[in-house]
């Protein structure tokens, strides 16, 4: 199915900003640059390089208005690697550049950097840590961070350095996608995919036990209200196709999280002997009905028989795996171009929401 680009454009000229989250609290958002210093990169060859992340807080707020940021920090630089990770669709990178182009013009409910007042800084939220797709990013599913924040949690999420489809640090570096360096004359085997893999969702989940040691830290020794409001005795994670995979493998190792929510999560990296040992904590997923690689729920299904009772899984007809993130919502055209699948948008979101909201509020509320 293809489209000219003429025809794309006319579709366009006008993407919808995010809808209103339903909580009672408005919400501020900050963008930091963090490094790992007990850590190498292991995405680069200089023996010295530590990991970098770039991660981005969604906190509640309590102002009568605020000042909408947008969606996407330098658009001009990421409308192109957005566009390449549309890879399974019959529509050229290019198309998809122009589709998207007018992305730069969405505005969240977010207020970039807002203040937090004394009567929030005396309370303290629930952390939910958000892990994004292979190629993804990590303002990817803000429609569900803003719907949580506004319900009374903090959120982080991430950028995973070169796992990201761009990653733009604050002195203009950048780190691009490299998680799928593959040589494709060469046939690879599932040895071969799981001695890939298995490292990068390792990287992934010690990039989340990073973000909650370094907030531990800054909670003893900065001035920053926002450290204060965040409560590291309630702890959740959730995330989308290779960031529930990563979510489920950091809940494992990471004593300090309690419960998982993945969202279509990719649960074939997942490293057999936590499927065979299970997971003795909350989780659930939730999920198109079929995925192409029949692994992906063979081993979910495993997981869940071995885990006592604690996971549970939720499929939803008539979706396909973009409907999992903020995609579907700007534009009906993707359904024409079969990003999104047949359930209509709105119920989708309505539907995510509920489940999250559901889940969270159960668990750490």
């Amino acid at each position: 199915m293809l489209y000219s680009c003429s025809f794309i454009s006319r579709k366009v000229i006008k993407l919808k900003d995010l809808p209103s989250p339903s909580g009672q609290y408005k919400i501020g958002t900050r963008i930091y640059n963090w490094t790992d210093e007990s850590r190498t990169e292991d995405f680069t060859d200089d023996l010295l390089d530590k990991r970098k992340i770039v991660v981005q807080i969604w906190y509640p707020i309590d102002a009568e208005n605020i000042q909408r940021s947008k969606y996407l920090d330098n658009p001009e630089k990421r409308i192109e690697p957005i566009a390449k990770q549309f890879g399974e669709i019959n529509v050229s990178p290019k198309l998809i550049s122009t589709l998207i182009s007018n992305i730069k013009y969405i505005k969240t409910n977010a207020e970039l950097n807002a203040d937090i007042s004394s009567a929030i800084s005396i309370k303290k939220y629930p952390l939910l840590l958000f892990s994004h797709g292979l190629g993804g990013m990590r303002m990817q599913n803000t429609i569900q961070i803003e719907e949580l924040v506004s319900q009374g949690y903090v959120v982080i999420a991430p950028d995973h350095a070169y796992d990201a489809n761009i990653t733009i640090f604050n002195n203009n570096q950048i780190a691009e996608f490299k998680a799928d360096d593959y040589d494709d004359s060469i046939e690879y085997t599932i040895e071969d995919f799981y001695s890939y893999r298995i490292p990068q969702i390792n990287t992934r989940a010690l990039d989340l036990s990073f973000i909650i040691n370094k907030i531990q830290n800054l909670k003893l020794t900065s001035d920053e209200k926002i450290w204060g409001i965040i409560n590291l005795d309630k702890i959740g994670v959730f995330g989308h196709s290779f960031g529930g995979g990563t979510g489920l493998v950091s809940m494992y190792h990471n004593d300090n999280i309690d419960v998982c929510l993945a969202l279509d999560g990719w649960i074939k990296p997942i490293p057999n002997h936590i499927i065979k040992s299970g997971i003795q904590k909350p989780f659930l997923y939730i999920g198109q009905v079929e995925w192409k690689d029949s692994l992906n729920y063979y081993k979910l299904d495993q997981l869940i028989d071995n885990s006592n009772f604690n996971g549970s899984k939720i499929l939803l007809p008539g979706t396909k795996h973009f409907d999992y993130t903020d995609t579907p919502y700007f534009h009906n055209i993707v359904k024409k171009i079969g990003v999104s699948g047949s359930m209509p948008t709105n119920t989708v979101i309505d539907t995510l929401n509920y489940y999250l909201s559901l889940f969270f509020n159960k668990h750490l509320k």
